[in-house]
């Protein structure tokens, strides 16, 4: 049998066998928190500065940023201490806080400089948001007033997430950083409504494994006669 014609016959022994798997990626990337958030993509710098508030009661700082979450009236709460930093979705507006600033970029385009400069933060560093902010990103946040913070917020295109938080009570130096990875994203972001995403879609993605598990086990003989002759087609 020839090489080129077992190329053409192998996707349809083994796109069977791909639609299990297809469908368990989709319900993975359909259900994270991060459809929620707006994530805009522009042309050079992609990252953007926002600005919000802040309170701070018994070590434990609250920042709130408007225009992070898709759609109107929407708030974003982080809750951050040095043990951590939570994050949930509020209808509450704080009418009073400190100015603080959120650096929202895409981790795909991010300037590596400014991310390790923030990254590498150590209790008791001598700098200021403002002037990270200003070296870093050409922005002017102007007088520092105490306590003061800086959040950056890290996406990527495949779904996932990183936070960085530092908090400066007073001009002693940074009091302490911390971080929120990566891999905790959907135990981190899990108190962020659904609002873009839909149960009832969600459910009916996981109801079409009525399907693809059943059509697998069917053709799971011909997709193993698939790639034995993808094999074979490769060592000729």
């Amino acid at each position: 049998m020839r090489p080129g014609f077992l190329f053409l016959l192998l996707p349809v022994l083994v796109l069977p066998g791909c639609l299990t798997m297809r469908n368990s990626k989709a319900i993975d990337e359909y259900r994270s928190p991060i459809n929620e958030f707006d994530r805009p993509i522009t042309s050079g710098a992609n990252y953007r500065i926002l600005t919000g508030k802040m309170l701070t009661q018994n070590g434990r700082a609250v920042m709130q940023f408007d225009s992070v979450l898709i759609g109107d009236k929407r708030l974003l709460n982080i809750e951050s201490s040095a043990a951590g930093m939570r994050f949930y979705e509020t209808g509450e507006r704080l009418e009073q806080g400190q100015k603080v600033y959120l650096i929202q970029q895409n981790a795909c385009c991010m300037d590596d400089a400014a991310f390790r400069r923030i990254l590498f933060l150590k209790p008791g560093e001598k700098i200021t948001p403002a002037e990270i902010l200003k070296t870093y990103y050409r922005f002017e946040a102007g007088t520092t007033t105490y306590p003061d913070a800086l959040l950056a917020m890290d996406f990527t295109n495949i779904f996932t997430f990183m936070a960085m938080h530092g908090f400066w009570q007073n001009d002693t130096g940074l009091s302490y950083f911390v971080q929120a990875p990566s891999s905790d994203y959907n135990e981190v972001m899990s108190e962020i409504e659904w609002q873009k995403r839909s149960r009832i879609s969600l459910a009916a993605m996981y109801g079409w494994y009525a399907v693809t598990v059943p059509v697998d086990i069917v053709t799971s003989p011909f997709q193993l006669i698939g790639m034995y002759l993808l094999g074979k087609g490769m060592v000729r």
